[in-house]
């Protein structure tokens, strides 16, 4: 319920600030007052599209706060999952937008996106429009009333959940029945190819470069042979050697070491050097006896090489691993083919299996829905009959059809204010008056189903007068009885008179500017208000006895 609303530098408004209440309020003031205005900065509020129009002129920014009642409404849950702060009793929700266009919004002075802000107001607020009445010709929005009527909101989610599984399940079937006409078509080749990849003995990833490696040792055997050979021989042969060498120099300085430290020191130097070239020597040797040539190894090498070069360049892969990865898709490939019968047909138990979930809960949705067409033609009829509609019929037409996202059924609403006139789709019969009629029917039992706290009607009174009038005011009266808030904003003094509270909106212009303003008013007020609706703009002393007379009503 809306508690307060505080409007600044929107469009005409410099400053505005309005208390509301439960119970039935009206709203009136002249065509062009700014009615309109009021009703755009809450819309803005409840998350619609900022202009940057709507700035008053001269002005940088405009602001519209609103203080909700939220009490009781079940709101905990999603202010938890939005990270805002709770309070189980109010909630502030404010929108800014600035002359540049940029816009905010504020729910409890937590920053959020517009969408969030728009899907609290959803659930706060339900501002009846003229356009609305649009919404008689849109056959989601008639069977979205069936359901509120039968109670679905459970079992809806649940067959939600049910058709999506169902429409997955079907939609793996027939991707499964393509791949699997598709693999037929390449069958052979495909089979020729993995019979050649698995033939081939593919395991390593690594086995190019262990080959390109082996066979380059292999192929220059004789010449890494010959040069190890060659060392070893000047290292250790017995004449020529650097051992012998070694030796000899050794055996000089022998001679004279006793003689001199730096011979000695040079001595034991030569010592250690020895002693290192005769292991590389016996290295060299071991390496000599290592190396050996095979022409039959070297021969398998370079095909094994050949045959993983052919096919890397064969199926352009890039290495190995791009070639196992291939035979491991063709072996999957050519599986499916085999176990193809056997596989569709558990796919196909799938899909039937899905289905028959699906088609459970919408059978069950079907007799709800049924059921709740029955109420919804009887309550609708009671309520159409006071409105000068006394042949009224009212049908809630429902057919079966193909299970769809919303279940298995189709329905219209089908309407017919005179006895003679067969019965017809209702947005294609009824007359503008007729229509909103309709609407504030179906928006009363739609009313007494919801916990939505507020309802605005913009009016809805459009095209009737007298006892009609008297009798729509009366719906919303009893609606705002409930504990709801129904505010009726009006040109007609018949519900102009049955509001609890009567606010009024109106405007002073002077040379430079021209201002909103909205008020509640008293008494007195409320009847020369009341009074000028009647008579217009010269009140007439009947007009005032007359807008006595409906307020005592």
């Amino acid at each position: 319920m809306i508690l307060s609303l505080k409007i600044q530098n929107y469009t005409l408004i410099d400053s505005l600030e309005v208390e509301f209440q439960r119970g039935f309020s009206v709203i009136t003031g002249e065509t062009g007052a700014g009615k309109s205005i009021i009703l755009g900065a809450l819309s803005l509020l409840l998350g619609q599209r900022a202009d940057a129009n709507a700035v008053k002129n001269g002005e940088k920014k405009s602001i519209v706060e609103g203080v909700f009642d939220i009490s009781g409404y079940g709101l905990c849950d999603f202010f938890k999952e939005n990270d805002i702060e709770y309070d189980e009793r109010e909630c502030i929700l404010r929108r800014e937008i600035s002359v540049t266009g940029k816009s905010r919004a504020f729910i409890n002075d937590t920053p959020v996106s517009v969408s969030i802000i728009k899907l609290l107001g959803s659930r706060l607020v339900d501002i009846h429009s003229q356009h609305q009445n649009l919404l008689l010709s849109n056959t989601d929005f008639q069977l979205s009333v069936l359901d509120l009527v039968a109670d679905n909101k459970q079992i809806l989610n649940e067959y939600k959940q049910a058709y999506s599984h169902y429409k997955k399940e079907k939609s793996r079937l027939e991707a499964l029945v393509k791949e699997t006409d598709e693999c037929r078509m390449q069958e052979d080749y495909m089979r020729f190819q993995y019979t050649e990849l698995e033939n081939a003995n593919l395991a390593d990833s690594d086995e190019m470069e262990f080959l390109g490696k082996k066979l380059q040792g292999i192929s220059h055997a004789e010449e890494i042979k010959t040069s190890i050979y060659k060392a070893y021989t000047y290292l250790s042969s017995e004449d020529t050697s650097i051992l012998s060498q070694m030796k000899l120099v050794n055996k000089e300085l022998e001679q004279i070491s006793d003689y001199s430290s730096n011979v000695q020191e040079a001595l034991e130097r030569l010592d250690s050097m020895y002693i290192d070239l005769k292991d590389v020597s016996g290295e060299l040797l071991n390496l000599l006896d290592s190396v050996d040539f095979d022409p039959r190894e070297l021969e398998h090498l370079n095909e094994r090489y050949s045959l993983l070069d052919n096919l890397l360049r064969k199926y352009r892969c890039q290495d190995i691993s791009d070639i196992i990865e291939l035979k491991n898709s063709l072996h999957e490939k050519i599986s499916l083919i085999d176990d193809s019968t056997e596989i569709i047909k558990k796919q196909e138990e799938a899909v039937i299996s899905a289905y028959n979930k699906a088609n459970l809960l919408a059978a069950k949705m079907k007799d709800a829905r049924q059921s709740a067409a029955k109420v919804i033609e009887t309550e609708m009829i009671s309520r159409l009959l006071p409105l000068g509609m006394p042949n009224v019929r009212f049908v809630t037409n429902v057919e079966e059809k193909e299970l769809c996202d919303t279940g298995n059924v189709n329905v219209q609403f089908l309407f017919s204010a005179n006895a003679s006139s067969k019965l017809m789709p209702v947005a294609q019969v009824a007359s503008g008056g007729e229509i909103a009629r309709v609407m504030l029917a179906l928006k009363a039992i739609i009313g007494n189903m919801t916990s939505l706290p507020t309802i605005i009607f913009d009016e809805i009174d459009t095209g009737v007068s007298g006892k009609i009038a008297e009798s729509m005011a009366n719906i919303m009266k009893e609606m705002g009885e409930g504990g709801r808030q129904v505010i009726s904003i009006t040109h007609l003094p018949q519900i102009a008179a049955l509001g609890s509270k009567h606010y009024r909106v109106y405007k002073i212009e002077n040379e430079n500017t021209t201002n909103t303003h909205m008020k509640v008013l008293n008494d007195g007020e409320r009847i020369e208000e009341i009074a000028q609706m009647i008579s217009g703009s010269s009140v007439l002393d009947t007009a005032r006895q007359q807008a006595k007379q409906l307020l005592t009503r």
